[in-house]
């Protein structure tokens, strides 16, 4: 199978770039673009706007791609047509000495060990919300004129949240091709002291409710582009309500109650009547919410 691997040195300080160049150097297929530190969407969309492959795969630089037979599932995707195609993911946790690596299950109840299904955006969010919320560009590959031809991009004012705005959209797209994997595809990495896991500093809170903006502007749009609102698109357009509210959920519990008082008062606001509305029609857990 051909390939090629698009590396954007996204203004590294590391001495990373130095063994790229090695690479660069000794593999034709390897094409490096270096930028300025735009952050992790603008790299995305720098290669993206490079790729010349029939298929795009997004690979963060601290993970790995654990699935080996990507021949095998280009031959898949080509076969159904297919927008997008994904497995799932192991992940470990470097801030836990004492956690191994574990697999995400597949987000279909229906298929099992290396089985697969060709479904509808719709139905793919559906089952991804019956589970735990965990959309990533890393899960899969897009096919690339897809993405291009649907103006599909990562939002390069988000700082954090990127991923779950870019696979909404997708997924919120109606006559698009899915296709789920009974696979693992990638390992991902849960570092110490990266945005994930940072605490006391508020900046994630103000930047996933820059987040929420962004969710509310997607769900008019779509809502406006129905000519005719059925079943499956009323589900989409309950589904990316949800995404809103759990969101919140997350910026509560993974934020909000890990802050001091202080940065707890000073961030209480954010959870407007309207959020807390939101958090109670969907959130199971919405009687257990105190805002200080």
């Amino acid at each position: 199978m051909s390939k090629e691997i698009i590396i954007v040195n996204d203004g590294s300080t590391d001495g990373s770039l130095a063994v790229v160049e090695q690479y660069f150097s000794r593999y034709p297929f390897i094409i490096l673009i270096n930028q300025h530190n735009q952050g992790v969407a603008a790299a995305r969309n720098a290669g993206l706007r490079q790729a010349k492959g029939r298929y795009v795969y997004f690979v963060d630089p601290d993970d790995w791609l654990v699935e080996t037979h990507l021949d095998t599932m280009v031959e898949i995707a080509d076969r159904h047509q297919a927008d997008v195609l994904k497995g799932t993911i192991e992940k470990s946790d470097e801030c836990d000495a004492f956690s191994g690596a574990c697999s995400r299950r597949f987000e279909s109840s229906r298929i099992k060990a290396n089985q697969y299904e060709v479904m509808s955006s719709y139905q793919h969010l559906n089952d991804m919300l019956k589970w735990d919320w965990h959309p990533s560009c890393c899960f899969g590959f897009f096919r690339t004129d897809f993405l291009r031809q649907n103006h599909l991009w990562l939002n390069e004012t988000l700082s954090v949240g990127e991923d779950i705005l870019f696979i909404s959209e997708i997924l919120s797209l109606s006559n698009i091709t899915v296709i789920e994997v009974g696979r693992v595809f990638y390992h991902y990495r849960l570092r110490p002291n990266s945005l994930t896991t940072t605490k006391n500093d508020i900046s994630k809170l103000v930047h996933l409710f820059e987040l929420d903006k962004c969710l509310i502007k997607l769900y008019e749009q779509r809502k406006n582009d129905i000519e005719n609102i059925n079943d499956e698109t009323k589900r989409m357009l309950i589904n990316l309500e949800r995404i809103r509210a759990i969101n919140y959920g997350y910026i509560y519990r993974y934020q909000y109650l890990k802050y001091s008082p202080a940065l707890k008062a000073k961030t209480r606001h954010y959870f407007t009547d309207e959020v807390l509305q939101l958090m109670k029609k969907w959130l199971p857990y919405y009687n257990k919410i105190v805002i200080e």
